[in-house]
């Protein structure tokens, strides 16, 4: 793991402490894919905001992949398979009643 050039930055904008970088929000933009793989590799990463708020930059445990059966998804075609019954009722005409015929006409 390589230092940063000294030159890059003001000594206010960045600090090094054991394994722990801070740096400003304007020079983070410019050096974030080069800071997550820093912080991918174990080092700490502390972003100040130009109002002295700050946010760390670190690894997240991946999400447990839940295993599907080939051609599935969580969503789209299939995704309530055996989840929903609709009986045979479903199927057969509407009674006159069920219609609305018995009440006349609709609206107008």
């Amino acid at each position: 793991m390589g230092q940063l050039p000294p030159y890059l930055f003001k000594p206010a904008q960045i600090c090094h402490l054991t394994r722990m970088t801070t740096i400003a929000l304007d020079k983070a933009q410019e050096q974030l894919a080069g800071l997550v793989k820093r912080a991918l590799e174990g080092e700490e990463i502390v972003i100040e905001g130009p109002d002295a708020s700050a946010v760390k930059l670190a690894p997240v445990a991946k999400a447990a992949a839940k295993s599907l059966s080939p051609g599935r998804s969580h969503r789209g075609r299939g995704a309530l398979r055996n989840q929903l019954v609709v009986g045979p009722e479903f199927f057969e005409p509407l009674s006159e009643e069920e219609c609305g015929v018995a009440d006349g006409p609709g609206p107008a």
